[in-house]
């Protein structure tokens, strides 16, 4: 398919566009009913809007049915001629990025395309093959797997939480780890406090800077590995001021951790669990307040 042209003719068509201009792609589809799907990054670029609903009523305008935008952590927008709906997305302890926007669109598609479910509530059921492809880690599961996953949240309106970057940066390696970790939070549309970016390197004076800014975060994530003493220090400050926190450590069990377990911090051993579960923290504790 990448290497040729092509058409599609069907009654209900779902149209993931990935790197294909979306105007190219309706151009090949011939069908009465149908649907987009795309995350938030992907809508302003095509669309040339950097509002969501107006993205949405541009697509919208070119015919499409239903538009579904996935917005990372924070679930998603259903625009349809009726107006726009949002849906929350379903957290789980393990996240699994490669293939889960693919799960969501084949959820989407079959509640959609194949069961005629209202838009919304295909993105809703969408929302939940993609948390179970997370659980499963395979393109390929067991329908019953769906039963296990667990409530949505509720999708943030106006709200714009922030999560703690809590890490050491003495070296190169460090460095990158957190540069990374602070682009993919920024990715799933949380604001970061990064002792790295904000403040930057210093003495003693950094620390008082540095609890101003954990005070303003609603959840921390923190890089554990090494047991840098500035990050322990940062994680007990947070658990005291009821901010969750969540850890990432390679080895999750070692008994180095046990205080952070034993008062309810979340410590997992891979980056991408790590950062979507901070991301949820710092969501679902706005969301409280």
């Amino acid at each position: 398919m990448i290497e040729t042209e092509w058409t599609a003719r069907g009654d209900r068509v779902v149209i993931d566009p990935q790197h294909s201009e979306v105007a190219d792609l309706l151009g090949r589809v011939s069908a009465p009913h149908r649907a987009l799907v795309l995350n938030e990054h992907e809508a302003r670029r095509f669309a040339g809007h950097g509002d969501l609903r107006s993205a949405a009523r541009h697509f919208l305008e070119l015919g499409i049915e239903a538009v579904a935008i996935k917005r990372g952590a924070r679930g998603g927008l259903v625009a349809t001629a009726s107006g726009l709906s949002a849906f929350g997305a379903v957290p789980t302890r393990r996240v699994d990025p490669i293939g889960s926007g693919d799960a969501f669109t084949a959820g989407f598609a079959h509640a959609w395309a194949v069961e005629a479910a209202e838009p919304l509530e295909a993105a809703r059921f969408a929302s939940r093959v993609a948390a179970a492809h997370s659980l499963e880690g395979a393109a390929g599961f067991n329908a019953d797997v769906l039963a296990n996953v667990g409530e949505p949240t509720a999708y943030p309106q106006d709200s714009m939480p922030s999560v703690y970057l809590a890490g050491p940066f003495f070296n190169v390696a460090q460095r990158m780890l957190i540069r990374v970790a602070r682009r993919a939070l920024l990715h799933l549309g949380v604001e970061v406090f990064s002792p790295l970016h904000e403040i930057g390197h210093g003495g003693d004076e950094v620390a008082e800077l540095d609890i101003a800014g954990l005070e303003r975060c609603t959840s921390v994530l923190a890089i554990l590995d090494g047991a840098d003493s500035g990050t322990v220090f940062e994680t007990g400050w947070a658990t005291r001021a009821n901010i969750p926190v969540v850890a990432l450590a390679e080895n999750a069990d070692d008994h180095a951790w046990t205080m952070l377990r034993g008062t309810e911090a979340l410590v997992l051993p891979d980056l991408s669990s790590a950062i979507y579960n901070a991301a949820w923290a710092a969501l679902g504790r706005d969301a409280e307040k």
